[in-house]
């Protein structure tokens, strides 16, 4: 009998045994199949979603017998997969399975058990992880034409003030509208995530375009340029291109520092 410990919908699980007794094997041992088929939920790290890896893992244990009357011993070949097997969005690693003793720090309350049990349990690990290429085509290159986008408001002649900063707050207004698509198939997670950090990023940047367009063209009341250095197309390219380039370096910082720990 097993025991499934993080099922989904319990109710719809469906479990079959092959043969109705174990069958005798030449050495000794007794083999029965089982196959049970349902929905598992887990909880997955996504601190560095889109290139994040994951580790499919089937954790075996028994409840009653411990490590001293049962130990798990691997088969020649104990996991193999299907290479039919297609999940789509993901690559299949290398698959292992890991045997181990595990120790409990407590007895469960049985009192005839002076102290903590340790018991067998195999692990069958699967690792899956999205394509890299696919993660930047979705996640980076539409963000990156936004800053694209914002970043030629400065290129525009000072005077047409209203052109830069309608610009600059239409990137701003579409970045949002596009994290939030990107992130709606999330699940809620308490912490950042890279492509969290990401548009954070994304919009200081904006803001900062936003900030340096106001600023180079500030009129007073009598019509007249308050800031006469930065009121200069050649102040305009050179600020546009250091704050490109500020941005694209701190972006690249961010994602060195999130794959590299």
């Amino acid at each position: 009998q097993f025991e499934f410990m993080n099922s989904f919908d319990p109710e719809s699980h469906v479990q079959t045994l092959l043969y109705e007794k174990p069958q005798p094997q030449p050495d000794g041992s007794l083999y029965q199949i089982v196959r049970h088929q349902g929905f598992f939920s887990t909880k997955f790290p996504l601190h560095n979603y889109p290139f994040d890896r994951q580790t499919l893992k089937i954790t075996v244990e028994d409840s009653q017998m411990v490590a001293e009357k049962m130990f798990y011993r691997l088969d020649t070949k104990p996991l193999v997969i299907n290479p039919q097997l297609q999940m789509p969005g993901y690559t299949l690693g290398s698959p292992r399975v890991e045997i181990e003793a595990h120790s409990y720090t407590t007895a469960f309350g049985d009192l005839s058990l002076s102290e903590a049990s340790t018991y067998s349990r195999a692990e069958f690990l699967i690792p899956v992880s999205r394509p890299p290429m696919a993660g930047v085509m979705k996640a980076f290159v539409p963000v990156l034409l936004i800053i694209l986008s914002a970043a030629l408001s400065l290129l525009l002649d000072p005077s047409h003030v209203e052109a830069r900063v309608g610009l600059a707050i239409t990137a701003l207004l579409t970045l949002v509208a596009l994290q939030f698509t990107m992130l709606s198939g999330l699940p809620e997670v308490t912490y950042l995530t890279l492509i969290d950090q990401v548009y954070l990023l994304s919009y200081l940047y904006i803001l900062a375009v936003l900030g340096l367009a106001v600023r180079v063209s500030r009129i007073d009341q009598r019509g007249v340029i308050q800031s006469k250095i930065l009121f200069n197309p050649r102040w305009d390219r050179i600020l546009s291109i250091g704050a490109t380039v500020c941005y694209l370096m701190l972006l690249a910082g961010i994602i060195c520092f999130n794959l590299g720990g």
